[in-house]
């Protein structure tokens, strides 16, 4: 009676676990199939951004495709981690798996902050890969305009031209990179075909880094914004992502920053002193 109590559970077990197995084999290729679409426009897009640049109407065309088929993979990806998890490797496979967090990495911010917890809690139940928490708390935090933390966002300059989005205690950003299985953060800009200077006090001989971030009251990004001195010298304008990024002589934090753009009114940033060789300004326009 015992062998056969054993026999059935074994029968039964075998049988779940195969169905199991039909339920994630399904939902393996359904993640690749997302995965593939989630790169198809993404493969072509680093060169008609060079090509163009990245306030072209080519760029913006190409995004316009890249945001719908976003939404659609979205739809698919939220349904399966409420229903699933989020779902492992060895569960799926590395592809299925990447795909999961290549979704929510491009995904709008609203779910970029929900589903951040969860990637943590699979990073740390060994379900989804440790670098891309860096790399999703460092896209939610450009998209809220704050310095990110690893250095693993890529964004734009007024003029077209790639570089590093701005990064909290820039000296120290390789330290926390090698914690979460990161290269350095000069291989990643050489790898990236970016330009990248190392922080050095000794390099900047009196001068202050300043990147901005120029937001209307919506919160939304506002390019083509024209950023003057109080004498009236064009110092620099935002790119698409609102954001600006200039050099100036240390003298400046005595003065004001005015901010310039067509149907809305001019903006003055006055500046607190500060030692502090490279600032973050965050400035809502208001029209």
């Amino acid at each position: 009676m015992k062998n056969n109590i054993i026999v059935l559970f074994l029968l039964l077990s075998s049988s779940i676990f195969s169905q199991n197995r039909i339920i994630l084999d399904s939902l393996t290729t359904v993640l690749e199939q997302v995965f593939d679409e989630d790169q198809k426009l993404r493969y072509s897009l680093d060169s008609v951004q060079r090509r163009y640049g990245n306030s072209s109407a080519e760029v913006n065309l190409f995004w316009r495709h890249i945001n719908k088929q976003d939404s659609l993979n979205r739809k698919i990806v939220i349904s399966i981690i409420d229903a699933y998890g989020w779902l492992s490797e060895s569960e799926t496979s590395l592809k299925a798996n990447t795909s999961l967090f290549l979704v929510i990495q491009h995904a709008d911010v609203e779910t970029q902050i929900k589903y951040l917890p969860v990637l943590k809690k699979a990073i740390k139940e060994g379900n989804a890969q440790k670098e891309h928490y860096a790399y999703l708390v460092d896209r939610v935090n450009m998209k809220k305009g704050k310095y990110q933390i690893y250095g693993t966002q890529i964004g734009g300059d007024y003029k077209g031209n790639l570089c590093i989005w701005p990064i909290e205690d820039e000296l120290n950003v390789n330290k926390r990179r090698k914690l979460l299985g990161l290269n350095s953060i000069e291989e990643y800009a050489k790898n990236s075909d970016v330009p990248y200077t190392p922080p050095a006090i000794d390099s900047l001989k009196g001068n202050v880094i300043i990147n901005g971030y120029i937001k209307d009251s919506n919160q939304l990004a506002l390019d083509s914004v024209e950023v003057y001195t109080t004498a009236g010298k064009f110092l620099a304008q935002t790119d698409r992502n609102g954001v600006f990024r200039i050099i100036v002589k240390k003298s400046i934090l005595s003065s004001r920053l005015i901010f310039k753009k067509d149907r809305f009114k001019n903006g003055a940033f006055d500046f607190k002193k500060s030692n502090e060789d490279v600032l973050f300004i965050d400035f809502t326009l208001l029209e």
